[in-house]
């Protein structure tokens, strides 16, 4: 290896000395000759060097966790086949100080130990081991969660308690299916908390966690439905809730860029589920009955969700508004969830999307529950209701905080985008005038819009010509993550 390598700086700051073969097939006939084949050989050629591994060696460090990470974790194809018995040894070679210092290792040990107590997994193991191997990575989880995080790139929080609360729900089914009921509740507890914070750390981005979460209340409800019989209040609860986090991970995948393409069917499947479960035992009669029974608002969501899956149309949004018009008649306050879904139907019926001072109500009114944890793109549309209804500078400092967030939580930004519209013909942009106070490139300018009271940044390449400081020129106000955007009229000339 010489400085020509690629990658070799990074090498070099490791400490480390690397064999670097040009193709995997040179590497795959190397070992071939060596009579190593199979992940036992290989590890077992390994084991000398995975126990001499140092923790304050970087390069030691960088080894141990892209084997944790790419060899030793297997992936959803190979696990039929896996060896259980060899990836959790070769995870035990390593040193205590390398492996219980490490989110990345700890992750990964723990995955290994409940997925090898899986039913399909031959020979079987006796059931002490399996509690024991569920306890084991439950307890590798929550260690892993309480390090502090590395400079650099890291596992981020979010996706270690995902991780824990597939491992919590794992051990629940396993302490249910023993008859330990009260120790299965109390693991079943901490799932749903182990999956709410890592939502809540990633709000409306890790689309894994919601659709792990969806699919473990929904099992879970399946598991206390009595058959033929009503369904209890919990199992509506856990039903409804998974089908909140499902239209919160369908938004999730409109918003962002590249998502893998096998969420979009996870979304249908687990919908289907939910809804059965909704129609086979919780009748359109049964939710009127829950209703009329006052104080909770599960009814009047639950109606409402069975009106918008049998027709999106314009009938069907109107009378699932109408639902929530009967919940305020009788004074029903309605849960976070049921907000959601409400706003949701507002900005998808024809006249109510353009009610710019309910939908900002209503966002004002979550802001007021402790319970209620924004997503970026529920900043961006108050910020952008703020313009809409003339509150400019409250506009301008909930797109600072946005800002703030989006670099705080470390997520990739969704694809708002919106404009500032005709108050008398909200369907049509607004057309101002912007005077140019600064151009510091082709790509990067400022200017003062007189009707917002505020410095708008815009893009001088946009224009034809190109505007010259203190010159006046009409534009449109377009709203993206980072906040309003003054562009050409040309650019937003179709009625939305």
């Amino acid at each position: 290896m010489d400085s020509a390598t690629p990658n070799y700086g990074r090498y070099v700051l490791l400490g480390d000395q690397v064999i670097r073969f040009f193709h995997p097939a040179l590497a795959v006939e190397y070992l071939r000759r060596e009579g190593i084949r199979d992940l036992r050989q290989k590890t077992g050629v390994l084991t000398p060097v995975l126990s001499s591994m140092s923790a304050g060696h970087p390069g030691d460090v960088w080894v141990a966790e892209s084997l944790a990470a790419s060899i030793l974790a297997p992936s959803f194809a190979e696990r039929p086949v896996v060896d259980w018995e060899v990836r959790l040894a070769a995870f035990d070679a390593f040193p205590p100080l390398v492996r219980e210092q490490s989110k990345t290792i700890l992750h990964h040990w723990a995955r290994c130990l409940y997925l090898s107590t899986e039913d399909s997994v031959q020979p079987a193991l006796p059931e002490a081991e399996k509690k024991r191997r569920l306890e084991l990575a439950v307890q590798k989880l929550r260690l892993a969660t309480e390090l502090p995080r590395r400079m650099g790139r890291d596992e981020h929080p979010s996706h270690l308690f995902n991780t824990l609360g597939v491992a919590y729900a794992r051990y629940a089914k396993f302490l249910e299916e023993a008859g330990k009921k009260d120790e299965a509740g109390k693991a079943w507890k901490d799932a749903c908390a182990a999956f709410e914070q890592s939502i809540n750390l990633l709000p409306g981005a890790n689309l894994d966690a919601l659709l792990a979460f969806s699919q473990r209340l929904l099992r879970h409800a399946e598991a206390t439905y009595p058959p033929g019989g009503l369904p209890s209040a919990s199992s509506l609860e856990e039903i409804s809730s998974a089908l909140a986090l499902l239209d919160e991970a369908e938004e999730a995948l409109q918003e962002y860029p590249a998502p893998e393409p096998e969420f979009e069917d996870d979304i249908v499947q687990y919908r289907a589920r939910a809804f059965d479960l909704l129609k086979s035992g919780a009748g359109t009669g049964y939710l009127r009955q829950l209703q009329e029974s006052g104080g909770s608002d599960i009814g009047y969501y639950c109606e409402a969700r069975l009106i918008v899956k049998d027709a999106l149309d314009e009938s069907g949004l109107e009378r699932a508004l109408e639902v929530f018009r009967r919940a305020q008649e009788n004074q029903v306050e309605l849960e976070t969830r049921s907000v959601r879904l409400l706003l949701a139907l507002l900005r998808k019926q024809s006249i109510e999307r353009f009610n710019f001072p309910r939908q900002r109500d209503l966002y004002r009114s979550l802001e007021l529950r402790r319970e209620y944890k924004p997503r970026p793109i529920d900043l961006f549309r108050h910020a952008v209701l703020c313009y809409q209804t003339g509150d400019y500078s409250e506009g301008a400092e909930r797109f600072r905080k946005l800002r703030e967030f989006l670099r705080r939580v470390e997520i990739a930004p969704p694809r708002g985008r919106d404009i500032w519209r005709v108050r008398e013909d909200p369907a049509s942009p607004r057309v101002t005038q912007l005077k140019v106070t600064r151009v510091t490139n082709e790509w990067r300018a400022e200017g003062y819009i007189e009707d917002l009271r505020q410095y708008v940044p815009f893009r001088p390449r946009h224009f034809d010509p190109p505007p010259r400081q203190n010159q006046i020129v009409a534009c449109v106000i377009r709203f993206e993550m980072n906040g309003p955007l003054a562009v050409p009229p040309r650019f937003e000339d179709i009625r939305r």
